[in-house]
């Protein structure tokens, strides 16, 4: 007796599907992208400013609150900021703003003190003396004459000295009494026109032999 049920096999029991060429598969449609304009507002809350690029995400776009930029502009207050060395940004309950500047970099102080800062002016007058000394041409004036007494004497620290170098510093006691001698009346009366007149004269012969600029202080003393 032979047995009329067909065999079963893989391909009667279950679906076959047909080979696939990829070839011919036809790509999902892209997304819609929403396309924003300059100045459109967003959810009442966010201005856009321009379009940045194009990311994995889509369109980059960079935007601003605009809520708060109305409250900025509103209260004088600005939204960014660059700021230079030394200046300072006040942030609190209504904003931002630009502060007073502060003193920024290298801090000098004494030694020996925490809040004596030296100022930049003394710095300069400490790094001049170290490297040129200073001079001190000091003259005796008769107070009722007006005119000097001897010739006048030169002190110098950290420059030269008579014994280092004679001649120069004999020549500027030479230079000091012809500013003397030259001087008028009127102009030896005035103790600080004399000192500057020294000062400049002594300076520019100073100069002129040893190439370097002391710090020059006359003196003057009445007798």
């Amino acid at each position: 007796m032979l047995n009329a049920e067909p065999k079963m096999t893989t391909e009667t029991r279950g679906m076959v599907h047909p080979p696939v060429d990829v070839n011919q598969v036809t790509p999902a449609p892209a997304p819609q992208q929403t396309i924003f304009h300059e100045g459109q507002v967003l959810d009442n809350t966010y201005r856009i400013v321009r379009l940045i690029g194009e990311g994995g995400m889509g369109l980059v776009y960079e935007a601003t609150h605009a809520r708060l930029a109305h409250h900025l502009s509103h209260l004088g207050l600005e939204s960014t900021f660059v700021l230079e060395s030394g200046e300072t940004l006040v942030i609190d309950r209504e904003g931002a703003r630009k502060g007073e500047s502060v003193t920024v970099g290298r801090v000098c102080i004494d030694s020996g003190t925490i809040d004596e800062v030296v100022e930049d002016m003394v710095i300069r007058d400490r790094r001049h003396l170290s490297e040129d000394g200073f001079v001190l041409p000091i003259v005796a004036i008769n107070k009722n004459t007006g005119r000097s007494e001897g010739l006048p004497e030169i002190v110098s620290r950290g420059f030269m000295s008579m014994e280092e170098s004679p001649e120069v510093m004999q020549n500027a006691r030479q230079v000091v009494q012809k500013t003397l001698e030259t001087s008028t009346a009127e102009e030896r009366r005035d103790w600080g026109v004399m000192q500057e007149k020294i000062r400049a004269d002594l300076k520019r012969y100073l100069t002129k032999q040893t190439s370097r600029r002391p710090l020059i202080m006359p003196v003057i003393l009445e007798v």
